[in-house]
Parts: C-alpha cells; sequence; structure tokens
C-alpha cells in the first residue's frame, strides 16, 4: 500500500514533468539480504537511504509512512518535519493543507518532529515525512487498501509539492500575545 501511493506520487510528478529518482520501486528495504537482526536491518536501510538521496543530488525529499498504534482509535494523515532547513516546515504544511482538504480525514497540521534520522540527516534539501495513515484503525486501514484513495492520497501529496515548487509561502506566524 505505501509503495503503491509512492509510485502513483511518482508518475503524477513525472507526468508534470519532474525528474523522480525513488529509493525503491519493489517492497524490499535497501539492507543487504544477510543483514540480521530487524533492528539493524532497519538501521542500515536509513543510512542507505540517506546517502542514495545524497548520491543522486536530489532537489527535494518526501517520505511516505504508513502509521500503527496499539489503540484502532488513532486515525488521519500527518505530514512532519525537521527544522534544519528553511523550507521544510513550508513543503510540510502544504502538503498536510492538501491532505486536509482533499482527504477531509484529519484536522492534523504539520507538526515539528526531533526524533526522525532521514529529516535530520538531510539539511541541504527541502524534506518533509508524510505518514498517511494508520494500519491500526481498520477504517483506515481498508481506505488504504483501495487503489483509487491510494491514488487520492498521492494526489493530494502532489497538489503540496505543486504549491511549494510554485513558491507559495506561508502566511507570518501571529506574534504571542503579552
Amino acid at each position: 500500500m505505501n509503495l503503491a501511493i509512492a509510485l502513483y506520487l511518482r508518475d503524477y510528478l513525472q507526468q508534470a514533468g519532474a525528474i523522480v529518482v525513488m529509493t525503491r520501486e519493489t517492497d524490499n528495504d535497501l539492507a543487504d539480504t544477510a543483514t540480521r537482526p530487524i533492528a539493524k536491518r532497519k538501521t542500515e536501510d536509513l543510512l542507505k537511504r540517506v546517502q542514495f538521496v545524497k548520491e543522486h543530488d536530489a532537489n527535494m525529499l518526501v517520505s511516505i509512512h504508513m502509521n500503527s498504534m496499539p489503540s484502532a482509535r488513532w486515525k488521519g494523515a500527518q505530514t512532519f518535519y525537521y527544522p534544519n532547513h528553511p523550507d521544510n516546515r513550508l513543503l510540510a504544511t502544504l502538503i498536510q493543507e492538501e491532505i486536509k482538504r482533499n482527504l477531509e480525514n484529519t484536522n492534523r497540521v504539520a507538526s515539528k518532529v526531533n526524533t526522525v534520522y532521514l529529516l535530520r540527516a538531510l539539511d541541504d534539501i527541502p524534506a518533509a515525512l508524510v505518514e498517511v495513515g494508520f494500519l491500526s484503525n481498520p477504517g483506515e486501514a481498508e481506505r488504504l487498501a483501495d487503489a483509487e484513495y491510494q491514488r487520492q492520497v498521492a494526489a493530494s501529496i502532489y497538489q503540496g509539492i505543486l504549491r511549494y515548487s510554485a513558491g507559495e509561502k506561508l502566511e507570518p506566524d501571529p506574534p504571542a500575545q503579552p
């Protein structure tokens, strides 16, 4: 499901003339096949993703994920950023606004996150991580398995990227009240 959304997004971007480089186009991670245990595989996969992005001289990174929690009550997509590049908040916010507008599945706003290695390690390009929904929520998991919904998710991310690429800016935050 996650890869399907990424592939739809790739197609939309390429149709618009973008050069898209995927860290993966099959349902495999980037770790060596012999690497064990799972924690070591995940670490190796992340290190190789960062290396891949840097080697391909990317202009932007959008990482797509699906969330899961012990409770089924959580739902809705959310976009995250790490504030190590001046455009990360903007990119994440524009993507999140399009998700809210098009999917109507969340009231969440783009949020700063400090714990995502992939975002912290890439400080020379705009980067955002999109959690497109919760697999632990049965209704959302069912929607995420639907190809049409996957296309809608990808189209929402695409529209946020287009707004960013067109130079759209955010309204400044209002001043804090004394």
